[in-house]
């Protein structure tokens, strides 16, 4: 078993806990640190109309709160996740700041490198996994394994009826 599977069974054993969806996406927090890190995980939905997306989970709850909504972009960044449903990687600031508004706050944080990883079931994006790290920390090997690992959170992206949740 890859180191990629047991991450994957780890968030899968969190799909029967209590208390979702944050036991799932607390499992899935750890898991994505292990696998490739990150300086901020986030979790967002789109929300019906595909107009907006909501926070789910975040590990920054003063900066990116859970529940926290804003327009869906129309960008390069979008074509590649929710139109492709493909990963999209920046692997420095100048790669990202044309399209996210919020650049000069992710760079004030410290961000430099992005991943985002569309959540997909049944032919539609439901969300995104986000990944955000120093510059130069993600490259193009990380992505098929994030994916595997994104895959596993689509239960929390259909269950609808349930809060947002935010890291403890």
């Amino acid at each position: 078993m890859t180191n990629v599977d047991a991450l994957a069974q780890r968030i899968q054993l969190a799909w029967g806990a209590d208390s979702q969806p944050a036991s799932l996406l607390q499992a899935a927090d750890q898991a994505f640190a292990e696998l490739v890190g990150h300086t901020l995980f986030t979790v967002t939905r789109v929300l019906p109309g595909r107009r907006e997306i909501e926070r789910l989970y975040s590990t920054c709850q003063s900066v990116y709160p859970v529940g926290g909504r804003k327009p869906m972009e129309h960008n390069a960044y979008a074509d590649s996740v929710h139109a492709e449903k493909r990963p999209f990687l920046a692997r420095t600031p100048t790669e990202f700041r044309h399209l996210f508004p919020d650049h000069e706050t992710m760079t004030s944080l410290g961000i430099g490198s992005v991943i985002n990883l569309p959540v997909v079931y049944d032919g539609a994006v439901l969300g995104t996994v986000n990944l955000h790290h120093l510059e130069w920390v993600y490259e193009d090997k990380d992505l098929e394994p994030a994916m595997m690992l994104a895959r596993q959170i689509t239960p929390a992206m259909l269950d609808t009826s349930r809060p947002s949740m935010t890291a403890l």
